[in-house]
């Protein structure tokens, strides 16, 4: 069980979501709910998800199917999201493209990237 938080950027209108510990489906079902009613409270469809400290272990069928689960969930396609992963792992760092490869071949606007917050929030913001 990871821990999971969620904060609002207001001045950049971005919604900053932390996903740290173990990774489990249940958390990050829990996340993505909490990311899209946030969303559709605010307006905010950027999302920034730090994964810096998350011990992803997964299986590439698992990611595939993941970004599959992922299309089915309404208002996910609306949302920009932005993933920011460890640098020092490259086994993480095919992971994770794969990952994006998936979501956008399923109409979904998403980018990973290797620790840059800055670079991710610049992305969303289109700074």
């Amino acid at each position: 069980m990871g821990s999971i938080s969620i904060n609002i950027d207001w001045e950049r209108r971005v919604l900053m979501a932390r996903h740290a510990g173990a990774w489990t489906v249940e958390d990050s079902e829990v996340l993505m709910a909490d990311t899209i009613r946030l969303s559709d409270e605010t307006g905010i469809v950027r999302v920034l998800y730090d994964h810096r400290d998350l011990d992803l272990d997964r299986t590439t069928i698992q990611i595939f199917r993941r970004s599959e689960d992922l299309q089915q969930v309404q208002g996910v396609a609306r949302l920009k999201m932005a993933l920011v992963h460890p640098t020092d792992d490259l086994r993480l760092r095919t992971d994770y493209q794969f990952f994006e490869d998936s979501m956008v071949n399923r109409g979904m606007t998403v980018r990973v990237f290797d620790g840059d917050i800055d670079a991710a929030v610049d992305w969303l913001t289109g700074t």
